[in-house]
């Protein structure tokens, strides 16, 4: 039976996540945790507020991202661990993605107010309460109409629905990178690249073959949106193509933060068991230590 060590895959305030870094290893270190990476959407800037207060907790920590990527005719996101932040390429990849994430919630955030599905709050007012965040999305706005007292937790999941659905049309001049080349920049920055929930929805597990061939490094296999089946072929992945095995709770479970968007979270898609996901001590260190094999 595995026991779970380091979570290596969940958000904060710096993207879509709900709690600041320092307030996630508080979280992560009473409900168990005794390692972390940071996995923000297409930005590192909470990784370093996170090891601060992993050296203050006791706990162990790595540098991480969730970068996204396109092919295949679809979107692919691969986990970067342990990278160099100050890493040009890295850098000037990380400034693309924010320009899209700031254009494309701003396009939506006009659109609800012309709709009138967003009311009594100003765009300036979104990024003079998020200071410090560079990629403002929908939880950025959200959190800003809810400190003016305009909106509650538990209306969360239908503002997100009305406000910044998919099919909510707007001009895209922002496109995403190809995932070979999200590859090939976490590899010359130096770090680990993984694929993230290859097995949710729609299948990514067999384009495993052609990742690898073109960098990958890793594959999530203990993740919150696997189901055991997932686990399974990930694992058999991983020993097939000699990869790392990492995994987390991305927006599920007490470091998901969502649960107090719902008034029974045991009911909701995001409840799972304490310290279900992650990755194993072993692991952990294979992925630290550059070991494989």
């Amino acid at each position: 039976m595995h026991k779970i060590f380091a979570n290596l895959h969940f958000h904060s305030t710096h993207s879509d996540g709900v709690d600041s870094p320092a307030e996630l290893v508080r979280i992560a270190k009473e409900e168990g945790y005794k390692a972390l990476a940071l996995t923000d959407h297409d930005t590192a800037t909470g990784c370093a507020e996170l090891a601060e207060e992993c050296k203050k907790q006791g706990l162990d920590s790595i540098v991480g991202a969730e970068l996204t990527g396109s092919g295949f005719g679809r979107s692919f996101h691969i986990v970067a661990l342990d990278f160099d932040i100050e890493n040009p390429a890295m850098k000037d990849h990380l400034e693309h993605m924010r320009k899209k994430c700031v254009y494309r919630t701003k396009s939506m955030f006009n659109s609800g107010i012309e709709k009138g599905t967003i009311k009594n709050i100003t765009w300036e007012e979104v990024e003079e309460f998020n200071k410090g965040i560079t990629n403002l999305c929908v939880d950025h706005v959200f959190a800003t109409m809810k400190n003016k007292g305009v909106i509650t937790d538990l209306e969360y999941p239908d503002f997100h629905r009305q406000n910044f659905s998919y099919r909510i049309p707007f001009e895209n001049i922002y496109h995403d990178k190809d995932v070979k080349e999200v590859i090939s920049v976490i590899n010359n920055a130096g770090g680990i690249a993984i694929l993230a929930h290859g097995g949710y929805g729609n299948s990514q597990f067999c384009f495993v073959p052609q990742l690898v061939e073109w960098g990958l490094k890793g594959i999530e296999t203990w993740h919150a949106d696997h189901t055991d089946e997932n686990v399974l072929e990930a694992q058999k992945l991983a020993k097939e193509f000699n990869l790392y095995e990492s995994g987390g709770t991305d927006h599920s479970g007490i470091m998901g933060g969502q649960y107090k968007f719902f008034e029974n979270p045991e009911e909701s898609e995001y409840y799972i068991p304490s310290m279900k996901y992650g990755v194993t001590k072993e692991n952990y260190y294979k992925i630290k230590e550059r070991v494989l094999g």
